[in-house]
């Protein structure tokens, strides 16, 4: 839920972070990874997978490998095992917790420029009053600057980016309660999907789809459909995924994937923005269903055409298995949204 609105009566930031062009569906897969350091690894991921629209909120102790796993992502690192695949037609914003996208010899002006080449210094001026920088701090070195006033200038150079994949890494540090709170509204109404490295409940229960939670103590991922609050309030044990479809429900392993589950306590209601992200991805799934399933039938008739060779009975076949295993993956989705939707 949103915090009680700021009594400030100071100008407030306008932000707004839109994605220019549409993902494919499936942001992100990852299988039998290991995250970390040569000399130091941190934890394995034994499946994850993350769909459009969600947002990801990965949390965990400090020095867990939070920061780690985003480079990872980025491809600025290698995973020490296994393999992250990104999907289709993605254009990663990242905001960096240490803001090291920022360069301190340069001023605000060329900062923005830096991203935006075509915009005149007026056009610079008037989007950087929007991020509450004001007059001459348009032409100060940006390692003049405070840290509120450095993650203003990263969130600015985060909405031009046109970005349909966010990777958030503590946006909300050092923000006042009003910037705070305008950052958290803007994210819930964002049309792409995000995953966020934040220490702030309040902005990980109004986002969060899924809580990826790293167990330092046993180095392994732990992945929660739901938001923090039932994350926190979950009563589900590891032994409770074996009544699960799970391939892997026999089997030690070190990621636990949990769903939240009926409780005789009273659970909190979906906020509007979880509510709308949730019924965004319900009719997202239909289509993906949809089209599956006529792949399906396209692979069916293709088999039982009359000039069809054994080579590629074999070939259709090992498609069609692909193609109705992605099936399955998608109707999980689909039931444990419409569960979430029902609550």
């Amino acid at each position: 839920s949103l915090r009680s609105p700021s009594e400030s009566k100071e100008l407030n930031m306008k932000m707004k972070i839109r994605a220019k062009e549409r993902s494919g569906n499936i942001i992100i897969k990852a299988n039998n990874i290991k995250i970390g350091f040569p000399e130091t690894p941190l934890f394995d991921i034994e499946k994850l997978i993350l769909y459009r629209l969600g947002c990801a909120a990965l949390i965990g102790p400090n020095g867990s490998g939070k920061t780690t796993f985003l480079r990872t992502i980025l491809g600025q690192l290698e995973p020490l095992a296994g393999e992250v695949s990104l999907g289709a037609s993605l254009k990663i914003g990242y905001f960096a917790q240490a803001h090291e996208n920022l360069k301190d010899s340069s001023t605000l002006i060329e900062e923005i420029a830096s991203i935006r080449p075509g915009m005149l210094e007026k056009e610079i001026r008037s989007y950087l009053g929007r991020y509450l920088f004001r007059g001459e701090t348009h032409y100060q070195q940006v390692g003049t600057l405070s840290g509120g006033e450095r993650g203003r200038l990263a969130l600015a150079k985060l909405s031009l980016s046109d970005a349909n994949l966010l990777l958030l890494d503590e946006p909300s540090n050092h923000l006042d309660i009003a910037s705070q709170e305008i950052l958290q509204t803007v994210l819930a109404d964002f049309n792409g999907t995000i995953i966020l490295v934040s220490h702030d409940r309040y902005l990980i229960d109004a986002l969060a789809t899924q809580i990826w939670h790293i167990d330092d103590q046993e180095q392994s991922l732990e992945i929660f459909n739901g938001n923090y609050t039932q994350y926190r309030q979950k009563d589900v044990v590891i032994s409770d995924t074996t009544q699960t479809s799970s391939p892997q429900k026999n089997d030690k392993i070190n990621l636990k994937q949990t769903e939240s589950k009926p409780s005789t306590q009273e659970k909190k209601p979906l906020s509007k923005f979880e509510r709308k992200r949730v019924e965004e991805r319900i009719v997202q799934i239909e289509e993906e269903i949809a089209i599956v399933e006529l792949k399906l039938n396209q692979i069916e008739r293709q088999m039982q055409a009359a000039d069809v060779t054994p080579e590629k009975i074999q070939t259709l076949g090992e498609e069609y298995a692909y193609h109705q295993k992605d099936l399955e993956d998608t109707m999980e989705q689909w039931e444990i949204l419409h569960l979430r939707q029902a609550e």
